[in-house]
């Protein structure tokens, strides 16, 4: 505790400095916690689309539920809060780090062992099988030859540059003519 007077002649005024720092600490944890859960419930409309894509692309399958998303639910948005409320107990430095770690772990041991019988590639198997209309199911699975993935990346990409340089070459020619 410390005494003082604001104006002389006056009565000492006592303040207690500890107080006031662990008052101001406690406002600060509160607004950083209402801080966190605001955003918390504000990414969900961003975030719950982005991994509905994600579940999608690595397990669905035609006629498939949506099983495997409120599974990936149950399990990442529980840690998310978790990670909130370690990122506001724990002080910053050494102790902070090994608590994200220690959660990151346990939450991606969480999603493979829960997830991992969902999951599989079949959805990417034209990256590595060009003729995938033969297992396609359907009207498009009639003796139609879709082209390899990897040719229409190759002319996209000649495509791309090319109209790069065409840019550029224009552009540097409206730039000396500036000059």
């Amino acid at each position: 505790m410390s005494a003082v007077s604001a104006r002389p002649g006056r009565a000492a005024v006592v303040v207690d400095w500890e107080t006031l720092a662990a008052r101001a600490q406690r406002r600060r944890r509160l607004t950083d916690a209402l801080l966190f859960g605001f955003l918390f419930l504000g990414s969900l409309p961003i975030l719950v689309p982005y991994l509905w894509l994600v579940t999608v692309a690595f397990s669905g399958r035609p006629g498939a539920s949506t099983e495997v998303l409120w599974l990936a639910f149950a399990i990442l948005f529980p840690a998310l809060f978790a990670w909130s409320v370690e990122r506001l107990a724990l002080p910053e430095g050494r102790p902070q780090r090994r608590g994200e770690r220690l959660l990151l772990a346990a939450t991606l041991a969480a999603l493979a062992l829960v997830l991992g019988p969902y999951l599989h590639l079949d959805n990417w198997r034209f990256l590595w099988n060009a003729n995938i209309a033969d297992r396609l199911q359907g009207a498009s699975g009639l003796g139609v030859k879709f082209p390899s993935v990897w040719t229409a990346f190759r002319d996209s990409l000649l495509f791309a540059n090319f109209q790069m340089i065409l840019v550029v070459m224009i552009s540097k020619l409206a730039g000396y003519y500036l000059l």
